[in-house]
């Protein structure tokens, strides 16, 4: 528990060594999970603007938190969409090669090399 002054008001650096102790906790706020994914507070932002952030919970109309459900459902439907992307990527590397070979096939003077 933070120490109290003597007018028995909880001191600023008590508060602080209190707010960062070791202690597992449930929620994030934006600059916590900022830190936690080492991305800057612009970024996030601009994924909550395109809908690709995680779900936001408001606490009194003033605070925000990401909880840590709703941060592990972000984090696997990023891996998801990483996946799919991967398999896009793929698919497209697979045509361009298959394209490619096409068109040697045939002597096609743009892939001579």
């Amino acid at each position: 528990m933070p120490k109290k002054s003597k007018a028995g008001t909880i001191t600023a650096r008590a508060t602080r060594a209190f707010a960062t102790a070791d202690v597992p906790r449930e929620s994030k706020t934006i600059m916590e999970f900022c830190a936690a994914w080492r991305i800057s507070p612009s970024f996030y932002y601009k994924m909550q603007e395109k809908g690709k952030g995680p779900r936001e919970t408001r606490l009194l109309q003033k605070k925000i938190i990401i909880t840590n459900e709703n941060e592990a459902k972000w984090a696997l439907e990023c891996e998801k969409a990483s996946a799919k992307e991967c398999a896009k990527e793929a698919a497209a590397k697979k045509q361009a090669a298959a394209t490619k070979q096409a068109a040697r096939k045939i002597g096609h003077a743009s892939v001579a090399a």
